[in-house]
């Protein structure tokens, strides 16, 4: 059965990551930040490129996203608005960066994946 990110259970807070299916680009800041809206959440998102998108259009993330943090922002009719920073967060990277070493003697590779236990 294939993967279908759509119903991975993500707690939006600061610090998780998880799958959403896509965004709606509210406004396009700059050349890689722009403010969108995902569910009932709206964001900052940073780290995608923005150079041939616009604002209005939907982008479906290929990479999972983490919540890095909350910044304010100053809304068109001049509110303040305090809304959470999101990421692309490559799960594999992260994991090949900060996999605790394994003795040899215990790891096995398997193509890309690798399998950890006694006696392989």
């Amino acid at each position: 059965m294939a993967f279908d990110r759509d119903y991975v259970p993500f707690s939006v807070k600061v610090g998780k990551a998880g799958y959403i299916s896509s965004f709606t680009i509210i406004q396009i800041i700059d050349n890689h930040t722009m403010l969108v809206q995902f569910g009932s959440h709206t964001a900052i998102a940073q780290g995608w490129d923005t150079t041939n998108v616009v604002d209005d259009s939907v982008l479906i993330p290929k990479d999972a996203i983490i919540v890095t943090g909350t910044t304010n922002y100053t809304t068109v009719l001049g509110a303040k608005k305090r809304v959470y920073v999101i990421a692309p967060f490559n799960l594999r990277i992260y994991v090949k960066d900060h996999l605790p070493v394994i003795p040899a003697d215990i790891v096995k590779i398997v193509g890309e994946d690798i399998e950890v236990g006694k006696g392989l």
